[in-house]
């Protein structure tokens, strides 16, 4: 048998409490760049492109650079899942490696 809880009312003065809100800020990250996503037209009807980015990712929030292929056909149009994404902190390393290549490249002609 469950036993009954009674309410006992304080004879005192009752204090108002004000409650604190609880809201949280929103779940969102400014954008890190001011500038709109660089683009790189691969035909020359514009159907193909590289998008280059940089937004927050992960659990840390860092920025992250993304590389990634824009398509337009008549099946689809938009962003594909082709492409790479990687922390910014390896971007001059990113590029040192495909100014390598280009410079063999070029010695080989092409």
């Amino acid at each position: 048998m469950m036993k009954k809880l009674k309410l006992i009312k304080s004879a005192g003065k009752q204090v108002e409490q004000k409650r604190k809100s609880n809201k949280l800020p929103p779940d969102t990250y400014k954008p890190v760049l001011d500038s709109a996503p660089k683009e790189l037209i691969l035909d020359d009807e514009g159907n193909n492109k590289l998008v280059f980015s940089v937004s927050r990712k992960g659990e840390d929030g860092l920025p992250h650079v993304d590389i990634r292929l824009w398509i337009q056909s008549e099946m689809y149009t938009g962003l594909t899942k082709k492409g790479i994404n990687f922390d910014s902190d390896l971007l001059l390393e990113v590029m040192d490696i495909l100014e390598e290549l280009r410079e063999e490249l070029e010695e080989k002609g092409h």
